[in-house]
């Protein structure tokens, strides 16, 4: 009895805080920052490359759907700029969180997809992602409307890419990002599609009264 008392503790601690308030709120945060991209990216690339790639197991399915949602946070989290200016819902546009904060929760979203990618053998990938969207991001190139497109490409395609991997891995066991080759020319094709009606997404950022001329972004 003693030792159910003793491993109960923690639990009774956490829903007598305000730990569950917080986590609440903190998954809340989370699901802001990914709401917007939810239909135009991470739907897409995971449900396109799962029928493209003939998975049919719910694990693989989950995995690839963690992956992706990861990535589009690490890129999103920052991007400070674009929410300024047509994303004012966002946590740190409508001034939910700091930009400290935000930073911190980047860094540790950054760690967590680091892991989850060192386990599905897709670390090179999140490396070039993670610096790519840090380069986007942190230059803010997001002023160049031209680079919207190009970025968004650039991220379906890499998300298709490690969602694929997944699909095609078992956890722990040896594989290589190269393991889906043969369905990667489908996929391929498949993303130049969506990225020119994704073309139609840039346009939400059309600005003719903005003082920094018409094209913000």
């Amino acid at each position: 009895m003693l030792l159910a008392k003793q491993l109960s503790r923690p639990i009774l601690v956490f829903c007598d805080s305000t730990a569950p308030k917080q986590l609440r709120e903190s998954c809340n945060v989370l699901a802001l920052f990914v709401k917007s991209d939810l239909l135009c990216s991470v739907l897409p690339a995971v449900l396109l490359t799962a029928g493209i790639s003939g998975c049919s197991s719910v694990l693989k399915l989950l995995n690839g759907l963690i992956w992706v949602t990861l990535h589009v946070l690490v890129c999103v989290i920052i991007g400070v700029e674009e929410d300024r200016l047509v994303k004012p819902d966002r946590p740190i546009a409508s001034g939910r969180i700091t930009l400290d904060n935000a930073i911190h929760l980047h860094r540790g979203i950054v760690v967590v997809l680091l892991f989850f990618s060192a386990r599905r053998h897709t670390l090179p990938l999140s490396t070039v992602y993670v610096l790519g969207t840090t380069v986007y991001n942190d230059g803010h190139l997001s002023r160049f409307w031209a680079l919207k497109s190009i970025m968004t490409g650039f991220g379906i395609m890499m998300c298709s890419w490690g969602a694929a991997v997944c699909f095609a891995c078992e956890i722990g066991h040896p594989s290589t990002m190269l393991m889906p080759h043969r369905f990667m020319p489908k996929i391929s094709v498949t993303e130049s599609g969506i990225s020119k009606l994704d073309a139609e997404h840039s346009l939400s950022y059309y600005r003719p009264e903005s003082p920094d001329g018409p094209w913000v972004l």
